[in-house]
């Protein structure tokens, strides 16, 4: 039995990027690939209580909010979804996005600024990750296809930096003539710092010091190190270390598998923004809750800040602590535990920190953020990358006596729904 199909138009955005529309019916559908403005023929996939899934037939009538995708894979690789409509438009339904999840899930009255753009839109990522995949026609390197399973495989990536691309062709090339060290290339992470490149391949099984060796050969022109990440081996050739360096801004150093912001030309204004809304200038005391590489930490200890950063990641907290080491940073501290944990002991403690930032995973803070309110003095600073699980831990901090102030957006990842929100809880005197 064939599914049902209508003319739908879309009105607005999902916070996961679908298109929204309603059916004749009234039921809300969300429809991926669709922009606000379009009338589109869709097929209904599944008709759920108070929504439905649908997926595009045809493009009846475009929106006057689309434009030319700057990606030949925009159409079948599912990374960059909003490829395909205006960067200003983008701009605007992110900032709608936050506003509507603090509104409705936070119960919060302050609205989002308006978003601070990318410098770069297209070849910012400095990291991206990928699949290995092997075909008759040699290896390739491959997306997710959007909300599917199946992979995408592309030449290049638009998003990204130009040095991931030129590493990318040069390791195709490399081992579409070499199938059976390809074949064993399960997952790989292409890093650069805008100077070299890193590869890191998860394979799917063991790869020796001789292949390694030929496939830094392959890239060698590029500086490029190769990491592999196996369960049952490990290996590397060339200086495995990255470093970030920004006018201004203390050098940040990135061993293998920390965590850092992925667009580098707008971290250094995310950056600003937690420093400036933190309120702690020199001679305070900071804590950082996920600290990853001490992207905050490092920069708030170079402005004479006593700072704490936790994270349970070994390469974040030895990436954190050779930054600091690199600065001479005297009063900054990195130490790898749990931060529910290392957060509950420092509230028994009665130990208090002047702000408290907290830069959670998409789930949110949750009781972490909970402590982070007990051990503040003045503030906390949650970063989030998701406005659903931030506005859920807002109302937790309006329910103990914080005031939140004006949230801001960072469009960290162009053409896609994703965002980094950065918003201030302060103490009620």
């Amino acid at each position: 039995m064939s599914k049902p199909q209508e003319i739908v138009t879309i009105h607005g955005l999902a916070a996961g990027g679908a298109g929204v529309g309603r059916m004749e019916d009234g039921m809300v559908a969300f429809v991926e690939g669709v922009y606000p403005g379009d009338t589109a023929l869709v097929r209904i996939d599944k008709a759920k209580k108070r929504h439905a899934l649908a997926t595009v037939v045809k493009l009846e009538t475009p929106s006057p909010m689309r434009r030319r995708p700057e990606c030949l894979h925009a159409s079948d690789c599912g990374g960059c979804p909003w490829m395909g409509l205006k960067y200003d438009a983008q701009l605007e339904w992110k900032k709608n996005i936050v506003s509507q999840a603090l509104a409705r899930i936070g119960k919060v009255e302050s609205s989002a600024r308006a978003v601070v753009p990318s410098p770069k839109t297209i070849g910012y990522r400095g990291r991206i990750r990928l699949k290995g995949v092997c075909s008759s026609k040699g290896f390739s390197f491959a997306f997710r296809r959007r909300s599917s399973n199946s992979l995408a495989s592309v030449k290049s990536c638009s998003v990204a930096h130009p040095l991931i691309n030129q590493v990318m062709e040069g390791l195709v090339e490399f081992l579409s003539s070499r199938l059976t060290l390809a074949a064993q290339v399960g997952e790989a992470v292409l890093e650069t710092d805008g100077q070299r490149c890193r590869l890191i391949i998860h394979p799917v099984g063991g790869i020796n010091k001789n292949s390694v060796e030929g496939m830094v050969g392959a890239v060698e022109r590029l500086d490029a190190a190769i990491v592999i990440q196996g369960d049952q081996v490990g290996a590397q050739c060339g200086d495995p270390w990255l470093r970030v360096e920004e006018e201004n801004q203390p050098g940040m150093w990135l061993a293998p598998g920390a965590f850092s912001q992925a667009n580098l030309s707008l971290n250094p204004a995310l950056v600003e923004a937690v420093v400036r809304l933190s309120g702690l200038a020199e001679g305070d005391s900071g804590l950082d809750l996920y600290c990853g590489a001490g992207n905050y930490s490092i920069a708030l200890a170079s402005a004479g800040v006593a700072m704490t950063g936790v994270d349970r990641s070994w390469a974040a907290v030895d990436s954190a602590e050779r930054s600091r080491q690199a600065n001479e940073l005297i009063k900054a501290h990195f130490t790898r535990e749990d931060c529910l944990e290392s957060a509950s002991a420092l509230a028994e403690s009665k130990i208090q920190f002047d702000s408290v930032i907290v830069n959670p995973p998409r789930g949110g803070a949750g009781e972490v953020f909970k402590k982070a309110m007990e051990l503040a003095r003045r503030r906390v600073v949650y970063v989030a990358c998701d406005p659903a699980t931030l506005s859920r831990d807002a109302a937790l901090a309006l329910e103990a006596g914080f005031v939140m102030g004006q949230a801001e957006v960072y469009d960290m990842f162009p053409h896609t729904p994703h965002m980094e929100t950065v918003a201030a809880f302060e103490r009620r005197s």
